[in-house]
């Protein structure tokens, strides 16, 4: 059974996350090499902290993900409205349904 898709037409005002652009940069009070994302000078979006079972190179490459995260969605909404397809067809239910999917978790509509 397929779940029903809500239609939606996403806009720049979809976004509540704060504006871009994000950067995984240094933490100054963190040891050397240890990235936190932040979207201006001094202002902290998120702080990868540290876990024994990822090392720091797995948790820095997080921090790179999540500085990209606006200008994926960005992407994303990009592709969705240059490719827009009627339901059902068949190139929806692969790629499209995916960039989809991810659009709306990032928008919190999943």
């Amino acid at each position: 059974m397929k779940a029903k898709q809500k239609e939606t037409t996403m806009t720049d005002n979809d976004a509540r996350h704060t504006p871009g652009p994000w950067k995984a940069v240094e933490a100054p009070y963190n040891p050397a090499g240890w990235l936190w994302v932040q979207n201006g000078p001094g202002a902290l979006l998120a702080d990868v902290h540290q876990n024994a079972n990822i090392p720091l190179d797995a948790r820095n490459a997080n921090a790179r993900l999540m500085a990209a995260a606006p200008d994926l969605l960005k992407a994303c909404k990009a592709v969705l409205a240059v490719h827009a397809l009627p339901p059902g067809m068949k190139e929806r239910h692969g790629v499209m349904a995916m960039v989809e999917s991810a659009v709306a978790q990032a928008l919190g509509n999943d």
